[in-house]
């Protein structure tokens, strides 16, 4: 039988959570779906475990050398065989019943992307959305930000694989292939109500100074220049969390400094992209509670004592890494 769907794993320097993935995943498997992991140069026994079960339709792509998460994401979608690729989080925990609703929703769907639900809002129905002024009016863009939610229709989407490259600069060239899909008419986004994943709980690994000053640049992968300003001013409200819990990465004056001079960059990136002034957000989103408290947070640290930041920035750590600042790459 034809293999029709790749579940595809970026990986990195995490073989005891990629074991547990596996084992979730091969009691699963049909003769339709084939499994590839994609190891990003890890020096831990990532290749050893994905080799032990290699004949169980287990398949491992291996770099010698780290080329960055968005990087690794890129070449799961790029070099993945069949016509569906799902991409898949090591660290996110699959449901048992995952790859049945997947490889029903690839068979019964003309979509060239699939959104499948993961965060608190609930979808009672199929949502189709055929132009960027239809997703950004109707839906929470944020909801394409996470690999494990996304499954494409690759065979059809090839001729966008050349703005991949670039759209590591952003940290989420997932999403810019969606939006590039639907900027350029080739295909819609279905968002489907099926849960196939829970989300790690845990504080972030990876640093997220990194990847709000990569977030900053997704307006400029829009063409449309009404559009660009809504995203940019959707991002401006994206990337507040962000910066707040990139004070775990403050240890000292020096790296305060760095803090503060992230934070200027990034919440003057959206502005110059058009974006409306913060508490104005967007026609279809407002700034929540907690984005204002984020908001006002960082303008507090950032124009007081850099003492201020390097305590704040302990008290994290504490509060979410046991005292030990644990950034690394994700993929």
């Amino acid at each position: 039988m034809k293999k029709i769907l790749t579940v595809a794993i970026p990986t990195y320097n995490r073989s005891k959570q990629l074991e547990l993935r596996l084992n979730e995943l091969l009691p699963q498997l049909t003769l339709e779906v084939v499994i590839r992991v994609f190891d990003n140069g890890s020096k831990d026994q990532t290749a050893e475990i994905v080799r032990k079960y290699e004949s169980q339709a287990v398949h491992l792509t291996r770099s010698e050398f780290n080329a960055g998460g968005p990087r690794n994401v890129t070449r799961c979608i790029e070099e993945s065989e069949t016509e569906w690729v799902w991409l898949m989080g090591d660290d996110d925990f699959i449901k048992p019943d995952a790859v049945e609703i997947v490889l029903k929703a690839i068979k019964n769907t003309t979509s060239n992307a699939i959104q499948f639900s993961w965060t608190s809002r609930e979808f009672s129905n199929e949502t189709s959305f055929a132009s960027l002024d239809d997703l950004y009016n109707n839906h929470n863009v944020q909801e394409l930000y996470c690999i494990s939610a996304l499954a494409f229709r690759r065979e059809a989407l090839t001729h966008l694989f050349m703005q991949l490259n670039l759209a590591c600069l952003t940290y989420f060239p997932q999403t810019i292939l969606i939006l590039k899909m639907l900027d350029k008419g080739d295909g819609a986004l279905l968002v489907h109500p099926g849960r196939i994943f829970t989300v790690a709980g845990g504080a972030k690994r990876w640093s997220t100074l990194d990847v709000a000053r990569g977030l900053s640049l997704l307006p400029e992968f829009i063409n449309d220049s009404k559009i660009r300003k809504t995203v940019a001013s959707e991002v401006l409200m994206d990337v507040l969390w962000m910066l707040v819990f990139g004070l775990r990465e403050v240890h000292n004056k020096k790296t305060a400094f760095e803090w503060k001079t992230n934070v200027k960059r990034v919440i003057s990136i959206p502005k110059i992209y058009g974006a409306r002034r913060f508490f104005l957000g967007t026609k279809r989103r407002r700034p929540n509670k907690k984005e204002l408290k984020n908001y006002y947070l960082n303008l507090f640290c950032l124009y007081s004592p850099s003492i201020v930041a390097v305590l704040l920035g302990r008290h994290l750590r504490n509060k979410h890494d046991g005292g030990i600042s644990s950034v690394e790459s994700e993929f």
